[in-house]
């Protein structure tokens, strides 16, 4: 009996260090070490700034009295668009209203540029301008100096005693026709050739004129022409050799607006 209870005795002792053994220190198990971490933050955002300032016009090639539409925009670095109204602005060319309609005045060439005051940035369009052509030509009519009922091309005066070198119809050798303007446009400036032959067509005599008081002829207007003077062709006329005249008008003019 004593032998098995100091056997005994040892091997309780021998497991009850084995089991301090494995316990450890305080009996737990070790804790892993806290990893901090670290989150930067959001860059600040990019300043918005004009990218563009875009200026167009449905069309850039007008005719004088022909109407476009405008649009201005402002672009911003963000994508951002930003529409820009327009103010009266007067000009001999292109006008513009406060709709954005630029109306073609005059003919010639016109750029219209805009300023944005913030960053300097500027939109430009440029308008070209043509007139709408008249079309001069003589005109048979009645009426004149003479009140004539019929219809007529041209009258010579072949009466008068009066030999002067005015653009009347009264001096000797004077002569008085009708011209019209078989256009859409407006005209200026008009001078003539006249060409003035016999029954055989053969050339007798020129003259050339302008129309005084240089009007504006619009279109379908009908104007008197009165120049001096075809004093050869009077001559034959008040003499009996020529019972006719034939005469043919060449003219010029510079086209303008109908304003």
């Amino acid at each position: 009996m004593r032998i098995c209870n100091v056997r005994c005795y040892a091997l309780a002792t021998v497991l009850m260090f084995i089991a301090l053994g494995c316990g450890g220190s305080g009996g737990s198990s070790p804790t892993a070490p806290s990893v901090s971490t670290y989150t930067a933050p959001a860059p600040a955002p990019a300043p918005v700034t004009l990218s563009e300032y875009r200026v167009t016009a449905e069309r850039t090639s007008l005719k004088i009295g022909e109407t476009t539409t405008i649009t201005k925009k402002k672009i911003y670095s963000d994508q951002s668009v930003v529409s820009i109204g327009c103010s009266i602005t007067s000009d001999t060319i292109v006008t513009i209203d406060t709709q954005c309609t630029a109306t073609a005045v005059g003919a010639g060439t016109r750029i219209w540029c805009w300023t944005d005051s913030a960053s300097g940035k500027k939109g430009c369009v440029e308008f070209t301008v043509s007139p709408i052509e008249a079309l001069i030509q003589q005109y048979r009519t009645t009426g004149g100096p003479r009140g004539m009922t019929t219809e007529y091309g041209i009258g010579i005066n072949f009466t008068s005693t009066w030999y002067c070198n005015n653009s009347g119809w009264s001096c000797y050798g004077g002569y008085e026709s009708h011209g019209r303007n078989n256009s859409d446009g407006c005209a200026k400036d008009i001078s003539w050739t006249v060409y003035l032959r016999d029954t055989n067509m053969s050339l007798i005599e020129t003259d050339t004129g302008s129309l005084s008081g240089n009007p504006t002829i619009g279109p379908g207007e009908v104007f008197d022409v009165e120049g001096c003077c075809a004093r050869n062709l009077a001559d034959r006329v008040k003499s009996g050799a020529l019972t006719a005249v034939y005469s043919s008008f060449a003219y010029t003019w510079t086209d303008v607006a109908c304003f």
